[in-house]
């Protein structure tokens, strides 16, 4: 496993470094802007936030504003997945919620898979609406449309999905299986405000993308910034992933943004951009976390949200 993980980044890198225009990407590294740069950092926080947001909504099952326990969980979450190959956070999110906010591990399981599938339909809705108005109609007539649609589907698919489950209990093994979950472990509560989130969320994630581009190029548009954005955390979504995060999701972006019309010098040079301002970003936020670690846990009131956290399953009733 470890072969692989420093694999991946180095085929990475070589891609990256063997580009026959890789010395005009140091070229624009040197002269970048560092204004942009450091916004897109300040938005990293306000990102864990509104993820600290989504898992108060799960797994306390209340619409409450978060608490310094949801923003650490969210926090330390990120920065695992960052920095630890194959998904570990993830796979881990069980655990560090029960540790964290007392979540029952079933019930963190669930909250992490809805959490996911509302990334993925998310991120696929971005990807199809924005590669929808950078197709040229001229060549591809229907395929503008098309891509809208995709991606009406794609935003309404966490919308749908519980509803259905209605409708499948009345097949008996699936029945069955939602009749043994806890009521916290279900996620028909707050599926709307979970969405609207999840949209926030990587609506930051492509103005972040959007800033490192600016940094460097003043000819790239929002849209083009956004489909290589969406690009690159779909392959961050793949269980094979570099050391600390470097592979996959710099050469999609990469390859989305220069399908975009952007050149190679500036698709490369962004894309390690994007890549470091969101790791220092993680890194920055999780340092305060780590030092709240310390504490006995006595007040949660850290962030100004004015409230503890209560205990899971104590709060709203499902409705």
């Amino acid at each position: 496993m470890p072969a692989l993980v420093i694999a991946v980044s180095a085929t990475t890198l070589i891609w990256f470094v063997s580009n026959p225009l890789f010395s005009a990407v140091l070229d624009l590294l040197y002269t970048l802007r560092p204004g942009p740069l450091l916004l897109a950092i300040a938005l990293v926080p306000i990102l864990q936030w509104l993820r600290g947001w989504r898992f108060s909504i799960l797994l306390q099952r209340s619409l409450d504003l978060p608490c310094r326990q949801h923003f650490k969980l969210a926090a330390h979450l990120s920065f695992l997945n960052l920095i630890l190959p194959f998904k570990v956070g993830d796979f881990g999110f069980p655990l560090l919620a029960r540790s964290t906010v007392g979540a029952p591990l079933l019930q963190g399981a669930v909250a992490i898979l809805w959490c996911r599938l509302n990334d993925l339909c998310v991120t696929l809705a971005i990807l199809s609406f924005c590669g929808a108005f950078l197709i040229a109609p001229d060549r591809h007539p229907g395929y503008g449309p098309a891509l809208l649609a995709v991606a009406v589907a794609c935003l309404l698919m966490p919308l749908v999905l519980a509803p259905a489950s209605h409708v499948l209990r009345s097949w008996r093994p699936f029945g069955d299986l939602l009749d043994r979950l806890p009521d916290g472990a279900r996620t028909q509560y707050g599926r709307g405000a979970s969405l609207a989130l999840t949209v926030a969320i990587w609506s930051i994630h492509s103005l972040i993308g959007y800033l490192a581009v600016m940094a460097v190029a003043d000819d790239v548009s929002v849209i083009a910034a956004a489909f290589a954005g969406a690009a690159s955390n779909l392959a961050f979504a793949l269980p094979v992933t570099g050391v600390a995060g470097l592979g996959p999701p710099q050469a999609a972006w990469a390859a989305a943004l220069h399908f975009a019309g952007a050149s190679w010098a500036i698709a490369i040079a962004t894309a390690l951009l994007t890549y470091g301002c969101i790791l220092l970003g993680a890194m920055l936020t999780v340092a305060p976390v780590l030092a709240w670690a310390r504490d006995d846990g006595s007040g949660a009131r850290g962030l100004g949200f004015g409230r503890r956290p209560q205990r899971v399953g104590t709060g709203t009733s499902p409705r």
